[in-house]
């Protein structure tokens, strides 16, 4: 470790002074990107907004902390200095202290707000999905029924079947679907079992996934609805103890 002295203080509180400015203007460059661009009135913008800059809340109290640092090293040095310093620390823990205490109840509110907008588009997409799913059994079902009403076609399939050219694993599913063909023709009510038979293995995937996706959002927003707020109000704790401390130092 190495001892200040007189000597030594000088380059030792500038170097603390350097690199505390360079973490807050960091700071302050991240924070001015991520508001960009704006989007207050959309709740997942705000929620994902006070995420991130809570989540980058230890870079500019470790910034302020290093000034501090910096402060004390010309103090016990006895090192004049021009006394702006402080003062401009104060005031920037006092403003952070307010952003993150309003950081932590928009961010739990907001939540709420985005994850039934989270909800509500995977319902949008079930919903989708079930509305596709029974457009293409319908639009099968149509061509099954073109097919075993035409016996012409049926006359193709026969003939593709006898064709020596045809590979065996074609013949074997031109074979599965000319079977299936002429069941459904001589009992249709074979077809309305296999297509509820699929409808009802579809609907049970599409809802199962949608009922996962609900779960895995709603887990995730519990969490971040806990731990963003938490550590927003420890972060503004901390700001203010700095800037009340300076505070009853300049009294």
């Amino acid at each position: 470790m190495v001892a200040i002295r007189p000597n030594n203080a000088a380059p030792i509180a500038l170097a603390l002074k350097v690199t505390g400015c360079i973490l807050l203007a960091i700071a302050a460059i991240d924070y001015l990107v991520l508001l960009f661009p704006l989007a207050l009135d959309e709740p997942q913008w705000r929620f994902q907004l006070s995420s991130q800059i809570v989540d980058r809340g230890v870079l500019p109290l470790l910034g302020i902390a290093i000034l501090g640092m910096s402060i004390w090293v010309e103090q016990i040095s006895q090192i004049s200095s021009k006394g702006l310093l402080k003062p401009v620390i104060m005031i920037a823990a006092a403003i952070l202290s307010l952003l993150f205490f309003i950081m932590g109840p928009m961010h739990f509110m907001d939540a709420g707000n985005a994850s039934a907008a989270a909800t509500s588009q995977i319902n949008n997409r079930t919903d989708q999905a079930e509305v596709q799913l029974e457009a293409r059994l319908q639009q099968e079902r149509a061509q099954i029924n073109a097919v075993i009403s035409d016996p012409s076609q049926l006359a193709d399939l026969d003939q593709q079947l006898a064709s020596d050219d045809l590979p065996e694993d074609a013949k074997e599913r031109l074979t599965v679907i000319k079977d299936n063909l002429v069941r459904f023709r001589e009992d249709p009510s074979l077809l309305e079992q296999q297509q509820e038979s699929t409808r009802s293995q579809a609907l049970q995937a599409i809802r199962g996934t949608g009922l996962e996706e609900r779960n895995r959002v709603a887990l995730e927003f519990r969490k971040s609805r806990l731990r963003v707020p938490v550590s927003s109000l420890m972060l503004a704790g901390a700001f203010m103890f700095i800037f009340w401390t300076g505070f009853t130092q300049a009294r």
